[in-house]
C-alpha cells in the first residue's frame, strides 16, 4: 500500500507518494505539469494532477492507497480526490486529515497606549 500526501500552498499543489517505510516513490506538483501563475492552484490543475498521479500509481501495480491531507479540505483538494478516482482499479483505502496547528497560540494583543 502507498500513502498519498496532498499539500496545497498559496500558489501550488504538491502530491507526494510514499511507501510503507516513508521513502518517497515520486513527487509531482501542478507546476511540473506546465501550469504557470495563478493556474497552478486552480481546481482544473488539481484534477489533472490527481489523474496523472492515479495512472503513475497504477503503473507501480498498486491498487490501494491511503490519502493524507496536509491542508484544509476545499475545492482544490476535492478536485485532487476526484482526479485520483479517475480509474476504477485504484481504491482510496482511507482519507486522513493531518493539519498542523500553530504551537504558540494566538498572538497577544498590543498594549494600549493612553
Amino acid at each position: 500500500m502507498l500513502y498519498v500526501l496532498i499539500k496545497c500552498t498559496l500558489n501550488n499543489i504538491f502530491i507526494i507518494v510514499m511507501n510503507n517505510k516513508n521513502k518517497i516513490v515520486f513527487l509531482k506538483t501542478s507546476g511540473n505539469l506546465g501550469f504557470v501563475g495563478s493556474k497552478r492552484k486552480s481546481p482544473h490543475a488539481a484534477e489533472v494532477l490527481g489523474k496523472r498521479i492515479c495512472f503513475d500509481i497504477l503503473k507501480k501495480k498498486v491498487n490501494r492507497v491511503e490519502v493524507i491531507l496536509k491542508s484544509p479540505f476545499d475545492k482544490v483538494v476535492k478536485s485532487v480526490l476526484k482526479g485520483l478516482r479517475a480509474s476504477k482499479n485504484l481504491r482510496l483505502f482511507r482519507i486522513k486529515e493531518r493539519i498542523t496547528l500553530a504551537h504558540n497560540g494566538c498572538r497577544v494583543r498590543k498594549a494600549r497606549r493612553v
